[in-house]
């Protein structure tokens, strides 16, 4: 499991995602997948990003900048 690859399944989504579902559907734990969102919530929820990484009751999703 790749950071590339939970990114690409959150993105082509469209909808959130359970933290549950990505790691059953990559094979990798719970735990990696929390790590996982955290380093692209790090890198995608700051001001100069078009794109924020939204992590809600275990499921995650892209959604435009709220301070846009």
């Amino acid at each position: 499991m790749t950071k590339t690859e939970v990114e690409a399944i959150i993105f082509a989504s469209g909808k959130p995602v359970s933290v549950r579902a990505l790691s059953k559907v990559l094979g990798g734990s719970v735990e990696e997948v929390q790590q996982v969102v955290a380093q692209l919530k790090g890198e995608k929820n700051v001001a100069e990003s078009g794109v924020y990484l939204l992590d809600h009751d275990g499921s995650v999703q892209f959604v435009t900048n709220p301070a846009l």
